[in-house]
């Protein structure tokens, strides 16, 4: 991988390692929180 700099670049690299290590992601944006907690929400209904 080419170095790089940025929050961008940053996050998109914590999101790939996150997601190759199948680590829950803490650095979501709203609208996918949401969601997320929407599902445990739908689940602890449940």
């Amino acid at each position: 991988m080419a170095p790089v700099s940025g929050p961008v670049s940053g996050a998109a690299v914590y999101v790939a390692l996150a997601g190759d290590l199948g680590l829950p992601l803490v650095t979501l944006d709203r609208e996918q929180r949401r969601r997320a907690d929407g599902v445990v929400e739908v689940e602890s209904v449940e």
